[in-house]
């Protein structure tokens, strides 16, 4: 993960997530992530691509989305 920060990847994250009703361990889960991890990312830290994949999958969208 990079200490850049990107909020808006971040927000969608969050807002897939939250649109699903998962906490931030179920989308950890079913993205083979850490809990710490969705948590640095809803907050802006940009996540490494292979990552932002697995999550972006989790939710049902592509990484465009």
């Amino acid at each position: 993960m990079t200490s850049k920060k990107f909020p808006n990847v971040g927000k969608k994250v969050q807002d897939l997530r939250n649109r699903r009703s998962w906490s931030g361990l179920q989308l950890a889960a079913h993205a083979g992530v850490t809990e710490g991890t969705v948590r640095n990312i809803e907050r802006g830290l940009l996540p490494q691509m292979t990552t932002l994949m697995a999550l972006a999958e989790a939710l049902g969208v592509t990484v465009g989305e």
